[in-house]
Order: structure tokens, then C-alpha cells, then sequence
């Protein structure tokens, strides 16, 4: 699996959320794009990737939010420090 892009958005403001990212593979049957990463940032931890997830009410109606894509750590280990490198060479996001 190729990665073919990796489409950057990045989030103004102060939120520790950074960025959201798409990422589009060649495949041996196509193309796929996986939609919906995050860049988030947190003092003390650094920069990291967090996978898709959707936002949704409880059985008590607290907001909760669950995962939608699951990555294998092979996966994420070739995959996510793309993701950061993507993030901090983006123009709005360079300092």
C-alpha cells in the first residue's frame, strides 16, 4: 500500500487540536482514502496522531466518542510520523 496524498487542514486557535488529516492510498484494487485524522498536541506530550472518531450521546446523554477506524501499530508506525511531517511542512503551519 502507497500513500498517494495526505491532505492537511490546519485548526486555528489555541485548542490542542492541531490539524485534521485525510490520507489517500494506491491500492492493488485502487485507490482508498481514510478520512478524519487528527494532529493534537498536548503540553508535556508532544505532538501525536489520533485516529478517527465519532462524537455521540450516551445511554445517561453525556457526550461520548468512539473510535471509527482501527490502525494496526504496523500501520500506525508507517503512517502517523507522515502524518506529523505532514502537518509541520504545511505553510500555514511553519513557524
Amino acid at each position: 500500500m502507497e500513500i498517494i496524498e495526505i491532505k492537511v487542514w490546519p485548526v486555528k486557535g489555541k485548542s490542542s487540536l492541531k490539524a485534521k488529516v485525510d490520507v489517500s492510498f494506491q491500492t492493488s484494487k485502487g485507490e482508498i482514502a481514510l478520512k478524519g485524522f487528527r494532529v493534537v498536541e498536548m503540553s508535556g506530550k508532544g505532538q501525536f496522531v489520533a485516529p478517527p472518531q465519532e462524537k455521540y450521546q450516551d445511554k445517561n446523554g453525556k457526550t461520548a466518542y468512539k473510535e471509527m477506524l482501527w490502525t494496526s501499530r504496523t500501520l500506525q508506525a508507517h503512517l502517523y510520523p507522515k502524518i506529523i511531517e505532514s502537518y509541520n511542512t504545511h505553510p500555514e503551519t511553519r513557524a
